[in-house]
């Protein structure tokens, strides 16, 4: 009797301590911090050189910051944008958008033009339009 009790709480042991190790390799790691860029620093890699801004920042998790210029409605989608950076070089336009699905609309209503921005996305990069002297580097908010 004494050996099936001994045995049973071994095997008990066994099982729990096999259990407890099961657990430690399901762990996720840990998630890299955004990259943080302002507004001026993108547009400007994208002047100097669009194939490296584009290795640079392309599908990467950015913080960016600046200045809400412009807030509308995407022409070819139901998203809503706020543009935080305009500039003119070498005959183009460059133009940073972040790109708000429809149920973040109450984020893009809270803010007025010239009202700072600070805001977490992916980078999509250059997104083609219809007239090729406008680059539109866009990012897409993180949904939560």
């Amino acid at each position: 009797m004494k050996k099936s009790i001994t045995l049973l709480m071994l095997l008990f042991l066994l099982l729990t301590l096999s259990a407890c190790g099961s657990n430690t390799s399901s762990k996720s790691p840990a998630s890299t911090p955004p990259m943080e860029v302002k507004t001026e620093e993108i547009i400007d890699d994208y002047i100097r050189d669009q194939a490296s801004a584009e290795q640079k920042y392309k599908d990467k998790n950015i913080k960016l910051t600046g200045k809400v210029i412009r807030k509308g409605q995407f022409e070819n989608t139901s998203h809503f944008f706020i543009n935080t950076g305009i500039k003119h070089a070498s005959g183009k336009t460059y133009i940073m958008m972040v790109d708000y699905p429809t149920d973040k609309v109450n984020d893009v209503n809270s803010v007025k033009v010239d009202d700072f921005l600070v805001v977490e996305g992916k980078v999509v990069g250059i997104v083609p339009q219809k007239d090729p002297t406008i680059i539109s580097i866009q990012m897409k908010v993180n949904s939560k």
